[in-house]
């Protein structure tokens, strides 16, 4: 019996289709066997940590494929990867970081000041991998103690590290603090990953169980349906995590995520023609008004969208070819 957990899952994936792309991002391209290898190296840097089941791991990061390869990194130690929005600042940082307990933090470094002042307040954080980006002049990355780096978390690799999923284990999202201070929001794993599957119904498939999923999956690909996601919306949000990521994940897809830090139509839509993507996830009717101007900008482009409202009554919007 296969757990319904995102970890044991995505590890079967990788296993049977392992050349398969699973993630992109400009140039950079991973297939599903480097997916799986780059989480199991993170993992291994939390167990040299002493992370494991029920610890915390908060992700403060712009869309990247270390924010995918991070949280699945945590979810193969048992942990709990928790969301950061990146425009948090000093006080809404440290809130943060204490209501989860985070143990590590992984920041791109363009964003790892704002833990560095902070860090006499979070005292549970043991750790900050930072993740190279455009460092901004006068920011320079300066490793130590309590700052590491991305790569250096990539170096050792240690299977014992990895953890067989439990579906009693916590996913959590925190929520945007609209309504008071953000919330974590706590849902047992194998709910939660079921809940997840329904993703299928958008795609005309049939939702699955764990111990049948990696049939569909070979079924449709054999028929060469694949599944091609563009979160355009934050992965930090529900929405962009939920609808962008897990959905073409748990299908054995491919999510590609946006270099660009504000939202661009013409970078969208470019990617969506040259990719091949056949569906799209955003945020609310303010992105969506954006979407369809400047045509001049992508006048080759071939992608055609029809909006579904996405069936969780989330501020978001899913669009499929």
């Amino acid at each position: 019996m296969t757990t319904p957990h995102f970890a044991d899952l995505f590890v079967a994936i990788g296993g049977a289709f392992g050349d398969d792309p699973a993630l992109m991002h400009g140039e950079r391209k991973f297939t599903w066997t480097e997916f799986v290898e780059q989480a199991q190296r993170f993992a291994t840097y939390l167990a040299s940590l002493g992370v494991g089941p029920g610890d915390t791991v908060g992700l403060l990061l712009y869309n990247s494929p270390e924010y995918l390869i991070a949280q699945f990194g945590a979810f193969l130690r048992r942990a709990v990867p928790v969301n950061i929005n990146f425009r948090y600042l000093d006080d809404e940082l440290a809130y943060l970081c204490n209501d989860s307990g985070a143990k590590v933090v992984v920041s791109h470094a363009s964003l790892t000041d704002r833990l560095q002042r902070i860090r006499p307040r979070v005292p549970t954080v043991r750790s900050v991998v930072s993740v190279q980006d455009s460092t901004p002049p006068g920011l320079p990355l300066t490793p130590g103690p309590w700052i590491t780096t991305w790569t250096e978390c990539q170096r050792a690799y240690d299977l014992a590290a990895i953890l067989p999923g439990s579906e009693d284990d916590v996913y959590m999202l925190y929520t945007g603090g609209t309504t008071g201070m953000p919330k974590g929001v706590m849902f047992a794993m194998g709910d939660f990953v079921q809940r997840m599957f329904t993703g299928y119904l958008y795609r005309g498939w049939e939702v699955p169980t764990a111990d049948n999923v990696m049939a569909r999956i070979a079924f449709h690909r054999a028929a060469g349906d694949r599944r091609t996601s563009i979160p355009a919306c934050p992965l930090m949000h529900g929405t962009g995590m939920w609808l962008g990521a897990f959905y073409a994940h748990l299908m054995g897809g491919c999510v590609i995520t946006l270099p660009g830090r504000s939202f661009r139509p013409d970078e969208l839509w470019a990617t969506a023609e040259r990719e091949g993507a056949d569906s799209l996830t955003i945020v609310g009717d303010g992105e969506r008004s954006h979407l369809f101007y400047k045509k001049e900008v992508c006048e080759n482009c071939e992608f055609k969208a029809e909006v579904r409202l996405n069936h969780g009554g989330n501020s978001g919007m899913y669009l499929r070819a």
